[in-house]
C-alpha cells in the first residue's frame, strides 16, 4: 500500500469513527492532536514553565493508556494523560493535559481538579503503586479570559493560620485567547501552530472566511504530500468544516486560497464528509438516517480493524491508530472470529 493511499485509508477511518461523539468535536480534535507525541512535546516545551521542562526528560515521554475521568468530570473535562521520568533520578511524573468543556471559565477549578488527582492516586493505590506527582494542565479556549488564582483566595477570611487547612497545589493553563496570532506562528513547530490558531478561531466563521489559509501554514521546505502533514491537515479540515457549518458554495469560495495541494486535501475531505453522511442539508441532498448511519460507521469501524490486524498490526497500534479503546478492538476481532 503506497504513502498516499495510507492517508486515503487513515482519512476514511477517521471520518468514519470521529463522531461517534459528534456533538463534540473540539473534544476529538483535541485529543487527536495531543495524543501525537511529538506535538504533545513541541507542546510541552512551550507551555510549562522553562524550570519544570528543564528537568523532564522528554525523549521518554509516553502515553498512559488509563482513562481517569469521572462521570461528573466528564461534563467538564475530557483528559490525555503522559507520564514522564523527571530529574536526574527519573522520577516518574504524570502530565494530564485536561480540555475544558464549557465555554466559559470555571468558578473552581481547584476543587475539579483534586477530584481528578484523587481519582489518579486512588488507582495507583488500588494497584499496589507508588503515588506520582501530577501536572495538571487546562487547556481553555472560550471567550471569557480565565485567571490562574491559588486556591486560598477562594476561601474567604481566613488567616494564616488556617491557611496550612487548605490543599495546597497550582495548575497549568493555556487559554488560547491570550496569545495573539503573531506568538502562535511564531513557535515555527508545525501543527501545534496550527492547532492552537484552530482551536482559538474555529467557532469565528468570519475570521475563518477571510483567513482561511492561515490554518494551514506550513514551512516553505516542507512537502504537503508527506503523509503525516496530509493526515494532519486533514483532520484539521474535518474539523473547520464542521464546527464553522458552511454550505458547499462556500467551502469552494475560501479553499482557493490555499496552495493547489492542500486545495485538494480540502475538496477530498468535504466530499467524503458529505458522502459520509456527516454533514446535515447540504447540495447533497438528504441526510442518512442516524440508525443507518450509525450501522455504516460501525460496519467501517470494524472492516478497519480485522483489516489492519489482517496485515500484521498489532492491537495496541490498532486501537491507537483508530483512537479506540484496545478492549473494543479485541471485542470486534472476536466477534470475526480473528482472536480467541
Amino acid at each position: 500500500m503506497g504513502l498516499i493511499k495510507i492517508a486515503k485509508f487513515l482519512l476514511n477511518t477517521y471520518i468514519a469513527i470521529v463522531y461517534k461523539d459528534i456533538k463534540n468535536p473540539h473534544d476529538r480534535f483535541f485529543k487527536s492532536t495531543m495524543t501525537d507525541l511529538e506535538i504533545a512535546k513541541d507542546y510541552m516545551r512551550n507551555f510549562l514553565p522553562p524550570e519544570v521542562v528543564e528537568k523532564l526528560q522528554l525523549e521518554q515521554l509516553s502515553l498512559e493508556t488509563t482513562n481517569y475521568i469521572s462521570d461528573e468530570l466528564a461534563e467538564c473535562f475530557s483528559d490525555i494523560v503522559y507520564n514522564c521520568p523527571y530529574g536526574k533520578d527519573g522520577q516518574e511524573v504524570q502530565i494530564s493535559l485536561l480540555l475544558e468543556h464549557k465555554s466559559y471559565v470555571s468558578p473552581y477549578p481547584h476543587y475539579q481538579l483534586l477530584r481528578y488527582m484523587l481519582s489518579i492516586w486512588d488507582y495507583c493505590i488500588a494497584n499496589n503503586l507508588p503515588l506520582k506527582i501530577v501536572i495538571p494542565i487546562i487547556f481553555y479556549h472560550g471567550k471569557d479570559t480565565w485567571k490562574v488564582k491559588p486556591f486560598s483566595d477562594y476561601f474567604e477570611g481566613i488567616d494564616e493560620t488556617l491557611r496550612r487547612y487548605i490543599p495546597l497545589f497550582m495548575y497549568e493553563l493555556t487559554d488560547v485567547n491570550t496569545y495573539t496570532d503573531d506568538v502562535i506562528l511564531a513557535l515555527n513547530v508545525r501543527f501545534l501552530r496550527n492547532a492552537l490558531l484552530l482551536f482559538k478561531y474555529g467557532r469565528n466563521q468570519e475570521f475563518v472566511a477571510e483567513n482561511f489559509e492561515l490554518f494551514f501554514v506550513t514551512r516553505k521546505e516542507e512537502d504537503t504530500w508527506n503523509p503525516r502533514i496530509r493526515n494532519f491537515f486533514h483532520k484539521a479540515f474535518v474539523y473547520l468544516i464542521l464546527i464553522s457549518n458552511f454550505g458547499k458554495r462556500e467551502v469552494n469560495k475560501i479553499i482557493q486560497k490555499l496552495p493547489s495541494r492542500i486545495k485538494q486535501i480540502g475538496m477530498s475531505t468535504y466530499e467524503q464528509l458529505i458522502e459520509a453522511g456527516k454533514i446535515e442539508g447540504l447540495e447533497k441532498g438528504e441526510q442518512i438516517g442516524l440508525e443507518k448511519a450509525e450501522q455504516i460507521r460501525l460496519k467501517k469501524e470494524a472492516a478497519a480493524i480485522c483489516r489492519l490486524y489482517q496485515k500484521g498490526s498489532p492491537i495496541q497500534f490498532i486501537a491507537d491508530v483508530l483512537d479506540l479503546e484496545e478492549s473494543y478492538v479485541r471485542e470486534v476481532l472476536k466477534k470475526y472470529k480473528l482472536l480467541k
